[in-house]
């Protein structure tokens, strides 16, 4: 369904799937992960699609064109998002990415908190570990300026650290303290409005999980502390940062299936000049 896309486009050099789950309402922490991934493919993955042709390739559901792996170097694992490394190469040599929001991939969702822990670990400390690598080569890409701000302070600072450490300190630190040294009153717009305002427009993209934005709220801030522990030790490369466990799910996604693939670290199926991925996650 994808190949088509690279026909009489030589520029195309990766063509990304959507991810669907086939768990996402078996329990509460599986209905709150599905509204961060909503958004995540619905809103980040589709706009920078369209607009600037360059997304985090998810790892899987996506076909590479071979020549545009080559050419960005291969696939590298000098950190936890490699999958993000090759994408974010591949942009800096000039390849474009088309995201099909239209086809759905079925995955399948870590159903225990220790699962998801050790994968929001791993998701949040690998990006600063790839941000330290390339930021030289992003400075110094023939890239417009535009590109530079994206990759740099939209695609990895402002989604990877900047939100994070928001709510770490402020449901963390700052209003704890508050309870405190009562004569430190905040501003109805730091506490409420601003945290309010974030997690509704994160819910948009999953409208059945508007009865869930309290818990939402609520989780995301206990999670704060997780994301934030991974985001210093990746960028500091302190001794979790390269902690790399397999997510444990219970493979409802490949029921049926006679060789269970999730039991392989990847798949490749290769077509032509093009590469199919499907890693384990």
């Amino acid at each position: 369904m994808n190949f088509p896309y690279f026909k009489d486009n030589d520029e195309i050099g990766l063509v990304q799937a959507r991810w669907s789950f086939v768990n996402k309402d078996e329990n509460l922490l599986t209905r709150l992960q599905n509204i961060n991934l909503a958004f995540h493919f619905e809103v980040e993955q589709q706009v920078n699609g369209i607009f600037i042709n360059f997304f985090g390739f998810n790892g899987t559901a996506g076909v590479w064109r071979i020549k545009a792996l080559e050419d960005s170097g291969g696939w590298l694992e000098r950190t936890t998002v490699e999958d993000m490394d090759i994408a974010v190469r591949a942009h800096l040599k000039g390849w474009k990415f088309i995201f099909l929001n239209d086809v759905e991939s079925q995955c399948e969702l870590p159903e225990s908190y220790e699962a998801y822990r050790k994968q929001q670990h791993r998701w949040h400390s690998g990006p600063m570990q790839l941000f330290r690598l390339c930021l030289p080569a992003i400075i110094k890409a023939k890239i417009s300026i535009w590109k530079k701000f994206n990759l740099i302070f939209l695609f990895f600072l402002l989604r990877k650290l900047i939100l994070p450490f928001y709510s770490f300190t402020l449901f963390c630190i700052i209003l704890p303290m508050t309870m405190f040294v009562p004569e430190a009153e905040l501003p109805a717009w730091v506490v409420c409005y601003i945290p309010a305002t974030m997690s509704f427009l994160n819910i948009l993209p999953a409208p059945k999980s508007f009865p869930f934005i309290v818990p939402y709220l609520l989780f995301e801030n206990t999670m704060s502390v997780t994301k934030f522990n991974a985001m210093i030790s990746g960028l500091f490369q302190l001794g979790s940062a390269y902690e790399w466990v397999v997510t444990k799910k219970s493979g409802r996604s490949s029921r049926g299936i006679s060789r269970p693939w999730w039991k392989r670290s990847s798949l490749s199926i290769i077509r032509g000049d093009l590469l199919l991925l499907i890693l384990r996650k």
